[in-house]
Formats: C-alpha cells, structure tokens, sequence
C-alpha cells in the first residue's frame, strides 16, 4: 500500500503537478497515463523515493518491500544475470554476501557461527533456499535460456537485459512492483506471461505504459496526469476513456440535464467495477464465467457428449481454428454460441465426443486463446 499527502512538484521553475492526494491499495493494478512530458515518470520517481516532492509525502508501511523496474541496462554489467536477479531483493542478496565471507574465512570464531546461524534464518525466512526455482519460472516465462543464469550481463544483448532487469523487478514476492515501460522490447509470449504474472500478484503493482492493449488486460485503475493534477479512475484504459468522453459532453452541454447523466456516469462507473472484478475473477480462480459481461451467452442444458468454454482476445478466425483444431481430434462441433464485448470473446461449444486434457491442451495453445475450460 502506498499513501500520498498533498504532493507536489515544480520542476524548472514550473509546477509539473499539485495537491496530489491519492491511495494505493494492494491487490489493484493502477495504470499510470497522460500526454508525453506530464510527468508520468518523474511520479514514480517520486512515489519510489529516488526523487524527493516539493511538498507533501508519500508513506509505505513498514515491513512492505518496493521493487523497481531498473532503465539502465549497463549498471549490472559487472554482475552474472543470477545476482543481477537476486539484487531484486537487496537484503537477501547481502545475506549472501555475509554468508559466502563467513565461509570462506579460515578461521572461524564463536561469534561467527553465531552470526551464521541469524543469517541462515533471515536466509529462509526470506526464501533462499527457493532462489533456483523462483529463478528459473521466470527465466521461462519470459522466454529466456537457463543457462543464461551464470552469463555475465555485459555479454547479453539489450533485448535479454531488459528481460533480465523485468525478471529483477519481480524477483522475491516484494509488497510493491512499480513498471515503467515494461513491455517495450518484449515478444508477445512474454507480454501474454507478464499479464498472467500480474493478474495473480497479490500486492501492489503501478505501471506506466503507452501499451493501451496491456493496460486494458491488466489494469483496475486508471491514474490520469492532465493539466498539472493527478486523478485516480476505476477500471482498465477502456472504460477511463468511455467516461472522460462521457464528462466532455456533459460539459459541452453545459450541464443540460445534469442529474440524469451524472446517474448515468453512476452507472457506467458500477458496471465497470464489476467487469473487471469478473475477468480477474475469471483469470485467477479458472471458474467458467458465463456472463463476465457476454449476455445471453447460456446455451441451455448440454445434450451433447462434451461441452467447451473458450474466452479469446476478438480477432477474426478464431472459430475455424477451433473447427480445425477439434476435428483433427476426432471430434465434430454439434452446437456453438460466441459473444463478444470489445476485445474479448467468448464461445461455447459443444461436442459430439468426451472431451480429454489432451484436447484442452490443444485448444490453449492456439495463439490468442485466454483460457480454456471443460464445462462438460
């Protein structure tokens, strides 16, 4: 959690933002936006600690641990790609350095064993003795070689650095990640797994992206910094637009009207919440959602052998793939249903065969496939 207390900032003699009063609450992604030098930046600086406001504080509890996203690519040149990791967690890290000095002294007091057995405890409390593992999911999820661990940074291209230094900022379960530009220079297997990654992150994760397709997946807030003020929405990137287009009008109507389309305002703002609340629902527990906004999606009572729910990014072609993919297995489609809402869609099919893993598994791998579920 972070709480900011009437922050401001001037900058060359020019106030950059003022009376910046806001909440970070953990278990929400807050997307950071506004025009090219409003400073989106140069905020989470500020809410980092590496830039002090003119005025105002920003407090983080005690005992919460901050990871950032490093930019440059060449301070960890003298380092392997393994301690240019762990260095994401910097107590962990000088625990091994501690302990690697320890060991290796030749002769070894009393007092140093003591000091040895309080490192190897903070060591597990910590989550040492799962460095390797931790490691080595996210080596993979972003698409890198394990055998890149003991490299030396400066021989790594700028595209593996970057990958590396993303790896760094999610290293070690820390209570805050701050991201700024985190998807430039990724493929899009690795923006699909760092969606999936944040989507499960309990903590608290801000972002600053030009990626409005990246927002939208992962974002429950909106932070907009327009004309010297910083203000906080609920939902993704979409619904923040729908609704500063919705006030434009409002004000261009000179408030005709006012009450009715302030209730309406109202209600655009519940049914986002609820939207979103539904797709990270949907993501992070694997239930079949069969409204999270797609009505009259029901196809009634499965009469068939199998049935399949498929909720898919709405780009064309998806459904021949699906007729594809399942007649190779055997299989024929004998009734299907597809409901879309913007980027996303949503298709139910049913089957003239049991469904099997093998056929899930086939149907998850298909590019632009979010999930796919067994509802018979």
């Amino acid at each position: 959690m972070i709480t900011v207390n009437n922050v401001s900032l001037d900058f060359s003699g020019q106030k950059l933002f003022s009376d910046v009063n806001l909440l970070f609450n953990a278990g929400n992604c807050y997307g950071v936006i506004g025009a090219n030098g409003a400073g989106k930046s140069t905020f989470l600086k500020i809410l980092s600690g590496e830039l002090e406001p003119t005025t105002g504080s920003v407090e983080i509890p005690d005992g919460e641990r901050m990871s950032v996203l490093k930019q440059d690519h060449f301070a960890y040149d003298s380092f392997s790609v393994l301690d240019t990791i762990i260095q994401g967690n910097p107590r962990l890290y000088e625990i091994m350095q501690q302990k690697d000095a320890l060991y290796n002294k030749e002769e070894f007091t009393e007092e140093d064993g003591e000091l040895a057995a309080a490192l190897e405890a903070e060591f597990a409390e910590l989550n040492g003795w799962e460095i390797e593992t931790e490691i080595s999911k996210l080596l993979k999820g972003l698409g890198l070689d394990q055998n890149l661990l003991y490299e030396q940074m400066s021989a790594l291209g700028d595209k593996e650095k970057v990958k590396i230094l993303l790896a760094q900022a999610l290293f070690g379960q820390p209570e805050i990640i701050l991201l700024d530009e985190p998807t430039n220079h990724l493929d899009l297997a690795s923006i699909n797994w760092l969606e999936e990654f944040l989507m499960d992150y309990v903590g608290t994760v801000i972002i600053v992206s030009h990626d409005r397709h990246f927002l939208n997946n992962v974002c429950t807030h909106i932070v907009d910094i327009d004309y010297n003020k910083i203000k906080m929405y609920v939902g993704n990137y979409d619904f923040w637009y729908e609704s500063s287009r919705l006030m434009q009008r409002m004000i261009a109507d000179q408030k005709r009207k006012a009450d009715e389309k302030i209730k309406e305002l109202q209600n655009f703002i519940a049914r986002a919440i609820m939207a979103v609340r539904e797709i990270r629902d949907y993501m992070e527990n694997g239930n079949i959602v069969h409204s999270v906004n797609f009505p009259d999606c029901s196809m009634g009572a499965c009469t068939t052998a199998g049935r399949i729910g498929i909720l898919h990014r709405n780009v064309s072609g998806m459904i021949s793939q699906y007729s594809t993919t399942l007649g190779d297995a055997g299989m024929n489609i004998a009734g299907m249903t597809n409901k879309s809402k913007g980027d996303y869609a949503y298709v139910l099919i049913d089957v003239d065969s049991p469904v099997t893993d093998d056929v899930i598994e086939k149907l998850e791998n298909i590019e632009g496939v979010l999930k796919v579920r067994k509802v018979k």
